[in-house]
């Protein structure tokens, strides 16, 4: 995977976590109510662009932040024209 991708994904999530005002652990605790299983550590590397989530990792990851991938860079597409 495109290192550059990562960084940029996971740097999306980010945004869009401290957006909602969520912890990490806020997070991996609503990843584990939705039945999946992942780490304040994971989450972290994830967001620094340094572990790329598999599909249904992001997808919980995603569900968990209340957006679909598409949204998440809707979501943030102001801001990186700042």
């Amino acid at each position: 995977m495109n290192n550059n991708l990562m960084k940029k994904i996971g740097n999306k999530l980010r945004q869009r976590r401290m957006a909602l005002g969520l912890r990490l652990q806020d997070v991996v605790d609503r990843i584990e109510r939705l039945g999946g299983n992942i780490d304040q550590s994971s989450l972290s590397r994830i967001e620094s662009g340094k572990q790329w989530p598999s599909e249904p990792t992001i997808n919980l990851i995603l569900s968990a932040l209340q957006c679909t991938f598409e949204e998440l860079f809707m979501l943030t597409a102001y801001r990186d024209w700042e």
